[in-house]
């Protein structure tokens, strides 16, 4: 992760140096070289997107040199959310139990939002409880008529991603 950037400034008499430093067309306060010639830029703060860093270096014959720069600054790919579903039964006897289980995979699974709802999930739903490598299990038990759950997880700690997964239970009546 890179938090800085460095300025070096080479001269014979580098305490004379004047340095005029812009970020973003916004001039920079206390920009005073080192023992070394550098100075550092921090860039911490910004958001991303392009920026934009301009220096003016005035050496006491006033003579002066620029330099103009733009960098970016992205977000590191985190990789997509996606919900694996184990192979279970999905056609159901009346009044027996229906199992749900799967993974949640993400590269950074502590980031995400699982729920599951049998009705209209962006109105009402509930946690998924996974383990640390994404992991579930949920059961429902004494099924009397067909269920529909949907899942959908939501990962990621800058960039954003979102899957769904529908799984309809089909209650067979005994005779």
């Amino acid at each position: 992760e890179v938090t800085s950037i460095s300025i070096s400034v080479d001269d014979e008499s580098l305490d004379e140096i004047h340095l005029e430093v812009s970020l973003n067309n916004a001039k920079l306060p206390d920009t005073y070289l080192d023992e070394n010639g550098q100075y550092v830029v921090d860039i911490t703060g910004l958001n991303t997107g392009t920026h934009s860093l301009s220096i003016l270096a005035r050496d006491y014959l006033n003579q002066e040199t620029t330099w103009q720069t733009e960098f970016t600054i992205s977000y590191p790919d985190e990789g997509l959310t996606e919900i694996i579903l184990d192979d279970f039964e999905t056609t159901i006897q009346q009044g027996s139990d229906a199992i749900l289980s799967g993974n949640l995979t993400h590269t950074s699974i502590e980031t995400c939002e699982f729920v599951w709802s049998d009705s209209e999930i962006d109105e009402s739903s509930l946690n998924v409880a996974i383990n640390e490598n994404g992991a579930f299990f949920m059961e429902f038990t004494e099924l009397e008529e067909n269920l529909t759950i949907t899942m959908e997880a939501k990962c990621g700690q800058n960039l954003t991603t979102k899957d769904t997964v529908t799984i309809q239970y089909i209650v067979e009546k005994s005779e």
